[in-house]
């Protein structure tokens, strides 16, 4: 048995239990007592059927028009994760961010120490960036990016304030400080700028 304290707002609690099916029950108020059952999860049978081969795919096209991920990029060795055992290291490209700067794509994604650019999504190229203020600092972790003019603005997820960066030549690599650090905390933020002239940050 557990004793679970709910909130003085709260309206529903889940509960979750390993190989169960997790319950959603309505709570009125503190100190009510609630009876949860746990069912287990539902099977579901998966009718195997012989692999078929992708209709638009041609091996003999050197340039394809269809895209799809995964992507075939260089992307980078992370040796600095709470997740990664001592002297080692796992690669890392996740939270991916597609914007478009003067006709081009650039890609940018979590703790690569840069970015990449394509013409047509098929060839890229990587750019080294000065994001990390030290090569052990998670400034670029599921980031966010707009372009107001010519300029391309970047700033990384943070709970303790991080700068935005920004460029007029991002493909140099050389980004400079708008801020030093953001004033509102943020996770997987998306930024958009509306044709108002504000930005808005949905996190």
């Amino acid at each position: 048995m557990f004793c679970i304290m709910d909130g003085v707002s709260d309206s529903v609690l889940v509960v979750y239990y390993p190989k169960m099916e997790m319950a959603y029950v309505n709570v009125k108020g503190i100190g009510n007592t609630v009876n949860v059952k746990l069912n287990p999860p539902k099977l579901v049978a998966v009718k195997n059927e012989k692999a078929q081969s992708t209709a638009w795919f041609d091996p003999q096209s050197d340039h394809p028009k269809t895209f799809c991920n995964p992507l075939d990029i260089s992307y980078n060795f992370e040796p600095f994760n709470n997740n990664v055992k001592p002297s080692g290291s796992f690669r890392s490209a996740a939270d991916p961010l597609l914007g478009n700067y003067k006709g081009e794509y650039f890609l940018f994604s979590t703790n690569q120490g840069g970015f990449h650019y394509s013409k047509d999504l098929s060839y890229w190229e990587f750019v080294h960036s000065s994001f990390q203020r030290t090569p052990t600092d998670d400034d670029q972790c599921a980031l966010a990016a707009f372009v107001s003019g010519d300029t391309l603005f970047y700033v990384g997820s943070t709970y303790r304030g991080l700068p935005v960066w920004y460029s007029t030549d991002p493909k140099s690599g050389r980004f400079k400080r708008k801020i030093e650090s953001v004033a509102l905390p943020f996770w997987d933020p998306g930024l958009f700028l509306d044709d108002d002239g504000r930005l808005y940050v949905v996190a």
